[in-house]
């Protein structure tokens, strides 16, 4: 039962970690693009899609299995 607990507060810790980042990474983008909020969470995302485009194409050309990369 311990184990299981401790499993429950490391992915607590994680999602409380990555809830955290959110709002500084747009903070960051609206002050440096200045910008508004809706305006810095287009570019945030338009930013991941693009990410995840060129990993891909730098996957394919390296032959790397695209499956690990999900």
């Amino acid at each position: 039962m311990v184990a299981k607990n401790r499993s429950i507060v490391q992915s607590f810790k994680h999602v409380n970690r990555n809830v955290t980042y959110i709002p500084v990474w747009l903070t960051l983008i609206k002050h440096f693009f200045d910008c508004g909020w809706l305006k810095a969470f287009i570019i945030a995302v338009l930013t991941a899609i693009i990410f995840i485009i060129i990993a891909v194409i730098i996957g394919v050309i390296l032959g790397v299995a695209l499956i690990t990369l999900l």
